[in-house]
């Protein structure tokens, strides 16, 4: 939002100055004789020429700055999903260990790794079957038989 005030703050100085340029050039009293260029404009073409560019141009970045900052919000809404996943994580995490005591820790461990398979988007069946069957075995083997743990 910072950023989005503050170019939309440049804007609208840049803007102010191309509008009072234009105003002033419409405000001041012509000479009698007034000059041109061999072309047949005015002195004053070019000068409400570069005014009336310089407004349509701050016009346009202001809306460019509005659409991408709203752009940018709608990303960041999307990029909210993962705390629905870290509840979800947390919620599997302590499941697995209140089942700990009361389950085979194989199977527990192979059960809570297709889940968060799931959880996060996973869905290839017989590939998260097979990581978890093998991550399981592998948690068996470092925590019951390696380290004698009583699981």
């Amino acid at each position: 939002m910072r950023d989005l005030a503050k170019e939309l703050a440049v804007t609208g100085l840049l803007a102010a100055i191309a509008a009072t340029s234009l105003a002033s050039l419409h405000m001041t009293e012509r000479p009698a004789l007034s000059f041109q260029y061999s072309s047949g404009l005015p002195f004053s073409a070019l000068p409400n020429l570069y005014a009336g560019l310089l407004l349509f141009l701050c016009l346009l970045n202001a809306g460019k700055a509005v659409w991408r900052h709203k752009r940018e919000n709608q990303s960041l809404a999307k990029e909210k999903k993962p705390t629905g996943r870290a509840v979800a994580t947390v919620a599997l995490l302590l499941s697995f260990v209140f089942l700990l005591g009361k389950a085979p820790f194989a199977a527990l461990c192979a059960v809570f790794l297709c889940l968060l398979f799931l959880v996060y988007g996973k869905r290839k069946p017989l590939q998260m079957a097979c990581i978890a069957l093998g991550g399981a075995a592998a948690l068996h083997l470092v925590f019951v038989s390696a380290l004698g743990l009583r699981l």
